[in-house]
């Protein structure tokens, strides 16, 4: 029975995948969706990616093992959502054929720019990985 159930899951999730995509022509359609993301959408999508299972449990451990003050501390991140969200994110304009940073860092800074930063990307998500 289980089986069905994750198997029924994994139609469903790959039928609305086809259904949601029908309209995506290219690539940057795909990557940013037209553009037309809102602040809150942006907070919850970069909110999604950094809060996981180590990130919850770990920051329980704390709060038991340092006290409640480190919940303090735990605000910082869900401030700095909100920051990017309310001001990087809708200056993004400014780059209309960007679809990652790295397209920025180009843009900017050239070729150099654009690897520098893939670099530090990589350390950064392997690190993530690791911890």
């Amino acid at each position: 029975m289980d089986q069905i159930i994750v198997v029924a899951y994994l139609v469903c999730i790959f039928a609305l995948g086809i259904w949601g995509g029908k309209g995506v022509k290219n690539l940057t359609q795909f990557s940013v969706a037209g553009r037309s993301y809102g602040t809150f959408i942006i907070f919850a999508t970069l909110s999604a990616s950094f809060i996981g299972g180590g990130f919850s449990m770990g920051n329980a451990e704390k709060v038991f093992l340092f006290g409640i003050v480190n919940i303090f501390a735990l605000w910082g991140f869900s401030l700095k959502e909100i920051l990017v969200a309310s001001f990087i994110a809708p200056r993004m304009g400014k780059y209309p054929d960007a679809i990652s940073v790295g397209d920025i860092m180009r843009k900017n800074y050239g070729t150099t720019g654009m690897v520098v930063s893939g670099i530090m990307a990589f350390a950064v998500c392997a690190g993530i990985l690791g911890a």
